[in-house]
């Protein structure tokens, strides 16, 4: 649980350091949508892998959040609280470079602008590797991709899953 709970804190929460000023910006506008989304009031996220389609992967709800549990098919209820903690280990953990807009599309009909950047891990927490970001007009994460992953974000009619 506590690989589930790390996975999601790093996804969820972000902070940066900026190796190059002329990313500077892009960077702390992808930290800034990452820091929203992880303290958006509710959200569900959705993870894609591929041959295993589209599940949900956690859902946050007010002071509580839910997270599958990998394999069981059920659902671990937990304090907010504790999933923000190992988010901010993790976010301190977390180095962005390379930072960039790709330019504007949609997500699911929402307007939203593509970034790419380099996420490392300052003690090798996680592998280094390239993602790219959407961000809609109101500042949050509508989806993000990386190798083997792409998690999409939504924010209306967020309910609880049924254990």
């Amino acid at each position: 649980m506590k690989r589930v709970q790390g996975l999601v804190a790093a996804i969820l929460w972000a902070a940066a350091s900026y190796p190059s000023a002329s990313r500077a910006d892009d960077c702390a506008t992808i930290v800034r949508a990452l820091s929203a989304t992880a303290e958006a009031p509710a959200l569900s996220q959705y993870i894609t892998m591929p041959g295993r389609g589209e599940r949900l992967m956690s859902v946050i709800l007010g002071d509580t959040a839910y997270m599958a549990v990998a394999g069981t098919g059920g659902w671990q209820k937990l304090p907010r609280g504790q999933v923000e903690a190992a988010a901010r280990r993790a976010a301190a953990d977390a180095l962005y470079s390379d930072c960039k807009r790709l330019g504007v599309g949609s997500i699911n009909g929402v307007p939203a602008t593509a970034y790419e950047y380099r996420l490392a891990s300052r003690s090798n927490m996680f592998p280094p590797g390239q993602a790219t970001v959407w961000i809609g007009p109101d500042g949050l994460v509508l989806k993000q991709e990386s190798k083997g992953a792409s998690l999409r974000y939504e924010y209306r009619d967020v309910t609880a899953p049924v254990p």
